[in-house]
C-alpha cells in the first residue's frame, strides 16, 4: 500500500466521520477481546440499526484504551464518557441514552475513589499512571 493510498483512506474515514453525531468506540484489544468486547461492538451495531440510527451513529472497534481491568470499554465521544464493564445486554440502554443525550451513570468509568469520569483526554498507560520508563 502507498503512502498516497493511507493519505485517502484516512481522508475518507475522517470525513465519514464528520457526518456522524455519535461516534462509539469499542476496546477490541487482547484484554477486552477476551470478555467479549466483540459480542458488546456486535449488539451495538444491532441496536443502532434496530433503532434506524445508521445515518447519526458509528460504532468502529479500536486498539488498547489502557484501563483493561475495567474492560469492556466503549468510549462514546458525543458525551465525552467512557463506559466500563459493558456486557452486549447493555446496548439497548447505551443507544436510548444517545437518543435522550443521557450517558447511562451506572456503567459510566470509575475513577479512582469511586466517582465518575469523564473520558480521560489520553487513554493509555500514562492515563492511568503507569511509567514506560525503566
Amino acid at each position: 500500500m502507498t503512502a498516497e493510498e493511507l493519505d485517502k483512506i484516512a481522508e475518507d474515514e475522517r470525513e465519514s466521520s464528520r457526518n456522524c453525531r455519535h461516534r462509539l468506540h469499542v476496546c477490541v484489544a487482547a484484554g477486552c477481546l477476551s470478555l467479549h468486547s466483540d459480542q458488546v461492538k456486535n449488539s451495538l451495531e444491532a441496536q443502532i440499526k434496530a433503532s434506524g440510527l445508521e445515518s447519526e451513529c458509528r460504532v468502529k472497534g479500536v486498539g488498547c484504551m489502557g484501563l483493561c481491568s475495567a474492560g469492556p470499554l466503549v468510549s462514546v465521544s458525543s458525551q465525552d464518557v467512557t463506559y466500563q464493564d459493558v456486557a452486549p445486554e447493555d446496548a439497548p440502554e447505551i443507544v436510548q441514552g444517545l437518543q435522550a443525550g443521557k450517558p447511562v451513570e451506572r456503567l459510566r468509568f470509575a475513577a479512582v475513589g469511586g466517582t465518575t469520569a469523564s473520558t480521560p483526554k489520553k487513554l493509555g498507560p500514562v492515563a492511568i499512571g503507569i511509567s514506560s520508563a525503566p
